[in-house]
């Protein structure tokens, strides 16, 4: 069985250029070098309609287009 690990952010991560991103970032390196699968539930960011192949790791993104409060999560991107 596979591990997968669900983080939840109000901003996509990278590049890991703020001092909360450099930590968030830096989990999810650490839990895909273990080799768990990571998916990542953002609520905005700037980077919404990129490319994440590029990204130096595999990773699921999601955007939401409500606050998670709002308890909707809405699939946009891979």
């Amino acid at each position: 069985m596979s591990k997968s690990l669900l983080l939840i952010t109000e901003e996509f991560p990278y590049p890991p250029t703020k001092g909360t991103w450099v930590d968030v970032w830096g989990q999810i390196v650490f839990f895909n070098r273990q080799g768990w699968e990571i998916i990542l539930a953002c609520r905005k960011s700037s980077h919404r309609n990129k490319n994440y192949s590029s990204l130096p790791i595999d990773i699921k993104v999601h955007f939401s287009r409500k606050n998670f409060q709002d308890g909707v999560l809405v699939k946009t991107t891979k």
